[in-house]
C-alpha cells in the first residue's frame, strides 16, 4: 500500500465509502474522519484508528472489520503507530 498521507488517505476512504460491502458502523467512522477537516491530520488519524479498534473489538474476532477496512486499519497502525497527544512531544524531544 502507498504512503498514507492526507491526500492518499482521503482517496482511499472515498473509495471505501462507495463500497456496498462496508457496514453502516464502518461508514459512520469513515464519515466522521471526513467531516473533521478542522482538526489536524494526525489527530484525525488517531481518532480513526481508535474508532476502528473499538468497532473491531465490539464485533469480535469472528466477524471483525470488512477486509478492505481492516487492511486500511492495519496500514494506519503500521505507518502511523504514534498519533496520540504524546506523539507531538516525542517528536519535539528527538
Amino acid at each position: 500500500m502507498e504512503k498514507l498521507n492526507e491526500e492518499n488517505l482521503d482517496r482511499i476512504i472515498d473509495e471505501l465509502l462507495k463500497d456496498d460491502e462496508i457496514s453502516t458502523e464502518e461508514k459512520k467512522i469513515l464519515f466522521r474522519y471526513k467531516k473533521n477537516y478542522d482538526k489536524s491530520f494526525m489527530n484525525r488519524v488517531h481518532y480513526l484508528k481508535e474508532d476502528l479498534s473499538i468497532l473491531n473489538l465490539e464485533k469480535g474476532i469472528a466477524k471483525g472489520l470488512n477486509p478492505n477496512v481492516f487492511n486500511l486499519y492495519r496500514e494506519l497502525i503500521r505507518q502511523h503507530p504514534k498519533t496520540g497527544p504524546a506523539s507531538i512531544f516525542n517528536g519535539l524531544i528527538k
